[in-house]
């Protein structure tokens, strides 16, 4: 029974970048929308003020599941010389997924928040960690040009432990058993559509020797905390909102924030599936190829933002005021905010990508270093002095920045490459 499952999740050997390319749209954009929609319907069926918690609990777990990543796997399907096996990669991602664990148990300690709210927050923790451990194996897949089983693993995942949360919620109006709910089922999913396949092709037993592990995680730990600062700086207006703001203002901001997320998918989706190949064309030192496809990668998601900032502003309101049953006439000046920062930050987390493929350790680091001074020092200030509207301006400042040091240090590197080589191209 467990091969027979594993031979249809697989399906035809056959692969193709059209069946990859799907796969992976399909998974990362239900993966997305479903952490929007958790927070809709918490917010219909429980009401603002449990909403209000649970939104503050999404954005928390979403930011804690970056230690879990540890960016491991954008190492991993980088690493075409295969200089660490899966196995050492593996190890590395247990002991990422017990760290996030732990920080996020020290985080609510810290912040002494009620036990209700407390619970709430390292319940969700505990629900994306797994996403976390789930990635590791998605990497492999994707490194191995299956990329349409990291599509297949998201989107079941996700679709079930969400209707499991939101089945739950609606019979018992419970949010404590309902992530309960939620966790069991995203397990085994991981079972089923990670661990069963990737045993379908080799071995998976993890190598957790710390002499490999350490190696593998000293040599990611810059790119992670260029990541988790990126998704602290994505994270910090809602923080300052709950911070001084009511749980009622929270979920109206969340509401709005939620457009953001889909600026931020469809960049995803442009570019993740091509990390490798550009990583081919930069250590085949085709660079003209490598900067033409960067500048295309580049314009796509700008003239996405575009057509989404046009869209936010005819319908943005009216839909999300609709689905939420929050009303939100009053804060389409800070939708469409909203809307440009989340263009602008999908471009600097892309550009971000290609630092990493060019292993700009250090350049990536003291980007998201200062970029996360500027937000810690503005956002409580500008949310005190303006309410919502100054949460969205200090995300938009923060991400401006960030944007033009990235662009800043790529060309910098590649002037400094072609000098070198003595030509640009082929």
């Amino acid at each position: 029974m467990n091969d027979r499952l594993t031979q249809v999740i697989i399906g035809e050997k056959n692969v193709t970048e059209k069946k990859n390319f799907v796969w992976n749209m399909v998974g990362s954009g239900i993966f997305s929308f479903v952490s929007m929609a958790l927070s809709l319907c918490v917010i219909q069926i429980a009401g603002e003020k449990v909403g209000g918690v649970f939104s503050i609990a999404v954005t928390i777990s979403q930011m804690m599941l970056y230690i879990a990543f540890f960016e491991l796997r954008t190492f991993l399907v980088t690493d075409t010389n295969r200089k660490y096996t899966f196995s050492q990669y593996h190890g590395a991602k247990i002991l990422t997924c017990t760290a996030m664990m732990f920080v996020s148990i020290a985080y609510v300690l810290v912040k002494k928040y009620v036990p209700y709210k407390a619970v709430v927050i390292i319940l969700m923790c505990l629900y994306r960690m797994i996403d976390g451990y789930a990635d590791i194996y998605e990497g492999e897949f994707q490194l191995n040009g299956k990329l349409y089983l990291s599509g297949k693993s998201m989107t079941f995942r996700s679709v079930l432990s969400a209707i499991a949360l939101i089945v739950t919620l609606a019979i018992s109006k419970n949010i404590v058993l309902s992530i309960l709910l939620a966790i069991i089922v995203s397990f085994i999913c991981v079972i089923i559509f990670n661990i069963n396949i990737a045993k379908y092709y080799g071995k998976i037993k993890p190598d957790c020797r710390w002499n490999n592990v350490k190696s593998i995680l000293y040599e990611c730990f810059p790119f992670f905390i260029g990541a988790f600062l990126w998704v602290y700086i994505l994270s910090a207006s809602r923080i300052a909102v709950d911070n001084n703001m009511s749980s009622q203002s929270m979920s109206y901001y969340q509401v709005l924030f939620m457009p953001v997320s889909i600026v931020n998918l469809f960049a995803t989706f442009f570019f993740r599936p091509a990390l490798t190949s550009l990583s081919e064309l930069y250590y085949g030192n085709e660079e003209k190829k490598f900067i033409k496809k960067i500048v295309l990668l580049l314009t796509m998601i700008m003239a996405f933002t575009v057509i989404c900032v046009i869209g936010a502003y005819i319908l943005g309101i009216s839909a999300l005021s609709l689905i939420s049953g929050c009303d939100l006439h009053a804060y389409r000046k800070l939708l469409i905010i909203l809307m440009i920062a989340g263009g602008i930050n999908s471009a600097s987390f892309f550009m971000y990508y290609i630092l990493t493929i060019m292993r700009k350790a250090k350049s990536i680091l003291i980007g998201y270093i200062t970029s996360a001074i500027i937000t810690a020092v503005i956002s409580n200030k500008f949310v005190e002095m303006k309410g919502l509207e100054g949460a969205a301006f200090s995300f938009l400042v923060t991400v401006i920045y960030l944007f033009l040091y990235f662009m800043i240090s790529f060309v910098r590197k590649m002037i400094k490459r072609s000098k070198n080589h003595g030509r640009v191209g082929n």
